[in-house]
Parts: structure tokens; C-alpha cells; sequence
């Protein structure tokens, strides 16, 4: 029996240590104040609306962002890195998934309210998104989407991540995973674990879209057609491995 449990914890320890980060950042390196091309960032939005802040002792810098206002239809903010590319073309053979980590903060309170959201999000090298992670300003949720096909169209199919609402000025840790070879996506919050495959979801057939290549990680904030306010909320800590399918097997519900 030892030796069968010191087996097991030898192939998943070594399964781990070829975990290979592609790419990370805490931003205690960036200078306070507008973001403004720092740490290799691009931003779409005014240049005030990027700031490295701090909000609390405890994550010391970390990067605020501002989302638009007024908005008549779908519209964000977003910065993004374009390191992806080619430090996934490069990894390890066999670490064919992609996972992010990082931490969210629901910002203060007279900007939670109002239609939109903001989060995290996965694209390929025509900006498509491949996968990602948003918090919901209505409802103080969080959700997963992926992209997928329904009835042979390519389209953003969006789950809801457990029923529990965050408040304001809430640190929230996150991650999703995506395997390239099966097109499955992963998904952790503090609810627990979820994951989107082929098949009938909540009534719906899908079927999820292996081969696509990771290349750009984008920060967003979005506003829905009638939004009347600037949301502000902020980023920490991330970091996206490329690891082994495997591994994502410990993350299914």
C-alpha cells in the first residue's frame, strides 16, 4: 500500500513539475500611476482608465481598470500582452492545456451596479476568444464561457460559475483551463469546479472546439447597451501555465 501511494504521488508530482509558465505577473516592477505601455501592455481605452494602484497592504501594486460609460451597445476597456504566441509555440511537448490563475476585485460600491461585466479572456490570432472568465455587475456573479459550436455556428457559449454573489471590494481567485487536443474548458472559483464538454448542456448541443491556438491574454472591462456607469475594478497575481491534459482531470465536476 506505501509503495502503491508513493507511486501515485511520484508520477503527480513529476506530472506538475513540467507545468511550464508562459507568462506572469504581479506588477510590483510597474511604476504607480497610468499603466501607459508599461510591463509590455497595450490598452484600448482612454489612457487614465490603466492605473497602477494599491489597494490594500496585502497585493501592494496591482493594475485598475476602468470601463467605459454610456455606452448604446456592447463596448470595453482592455489591455492585453501578446507574449502568448510565441512561448506557446514553444512549450514543452505534451503540456497541450492552458490554464490562468489570477485574482479579481469587485471594486467599490457605487460602481458595481449597471450592465456589463469584466474579467479575463483567452483569443486566438484573430482576436476570436477562445476561452475566459467575467465577473457580472448585475448580479455579482461569476460566469465561464468557452467557444463553441451550436448547430454547426461558431459562437460564446457562457455558464454560470455557482450562485454565490461578491460583494464589494472582494479579492476573488479564479482560474480556467483549456486542453487544446479535446476543446474541453475548465473553470475554479471558490464555489469549486466546473467544466464545459460536447454534449447537451442545460439543454443546449454543443460541441467544443479543439486547436485553438492560444496567442493573446486580454484584461477587459465591458459595458451592455444602456450602462450609465464607469466601473472600476482591478487585477493581481496572475500567472498562465501551459501543463499537462492530464492535469485537468483533477478539476472536473
Amino acid at each position: 500500500m506505501k509503495k502503491k501511494l508513493l507511486y501515485i504521488i511520484t508520477v503527480v508530482t513529476s506530472i506538475c513539475i513540467s507545468a511550464q509558465v508562459l507568462e506572469q505577473n504581479d506588477f510590483e516592477s510597474l511604476a504607480w500611476g497610468n499603466l501607459n505601455g508599461q510591463g509590455g501592455y497595450t490598452t484600448s481605452g482612454a489612457t487614465d482608465y490603466f492605473k497602477v494602484v494599491k489597494i490594500d497592504d496585502e497585493h501592494n501594486k496591482s493594475v485598475q481598470i476602468t470601463g467605459p460609460q454610456f455606452a448604446t451597445q456592447r463596448f470595453s476597456s482592455f489591455f492585453m500582452t501578446n507574449g502568448l504566441k510565441n512561448n506557446w509555440n514553444n512549450r514543452i511537448v505534451g503540456n497541450d492545456a492552458i490554464r490562468f490563475s489570477g485574482e479579481f476585485h469587485t471594486g467599490t460600491s457605487q460602481f458595481i451596479t449597471g450592465a456589463g461585466d469584466f474579467g479575463s479572456l483567452i483569443e486566438d490570432e484573430s482576436y476570436q476568444e477562445i476561452i475566459g472568465l467575467s465577473y457580472q455587475f448585475g448580479t455579482k456573479k461569476l460566469q465561464g464561457f468557452v467557444r463553441v459550436k451550436r448547430d454547426g455556428v461558431f459562437s460564446r457559449f457562457t455558464i454560470d460559475l455557482g450562485t454565490q454573489k461578491y460583494e464589494t471590494k472582494t479579492w476573488i481567485p479564479v482560474s480556467y483551463a483549456y486542453n487544446y487536443n479535446t476543446g474541453e474548458a475548465f473553470f475554479t472559483t471558490p464555489e469549486g469546479n466546473y467544466t464545459i464538454k460536447s454534449g447537451n448542456f442545460n439543454g443546449y448541443e454543443i460541441e467544443v472546439i479543439p486547436q485553438q491556438k492560444p496567442m493573446f491574454l486580454e484584461f477587459r472591462s465591458a459595458a451592455n447597451g444602456g450602462n450609465t456607469l464607469n466601473h472600476i475594478n482591478s487585477y493581481d497575481n496572475y500567472n498562465v501555465e501551459a501543463i499537462k491534459p492530464i492535469i485537468l482531470c483533477y478539476f472536473r465536476k
